[in-house]
């Protein structure tokens, strides 16, 4: 899992600020869709494929991040997408 803050958030062409405060995940599913969720536990484990699979089953749990919001320059597998949202140091 990769952390996204304001000093990097550029590589991947995302604003942080477009997601609400509490949302502290974002992810890119097997099909091409940006969501972001919050998780309250200290010890997340899941992966991204897991993900994708709870989107399916429990949509309402997840925020939508739309199309013209989505990340524009992120170039790795989808698998890989998984980031924690840091908005402080």
């Amino acid at each position: 899992m990769k952390v996204l803050s304001k000093e990097n958030q550029q590589e991947i062409g995302f604003d942080i600020d477009c997601l609400p405060e509490w949302h502290n995940f974002m992810f890119k599913n097997g099909y091409g869709a940006w969501f972001s969720f919050v998780d309250d536990e200290q010890s997340f484990s899941s992966t991204c494929e897991e993900l994708h699979e709870d989107t399916l089953k429990y949509l309402e749990d997840f925020l939508v991040i739309p199309r013209k919001h989505s990340p524009t320059n992120f170039k790795s597998h989808w698998t890989d997408s998984l980031f924690k949202i840091k908005r402080y140091e």
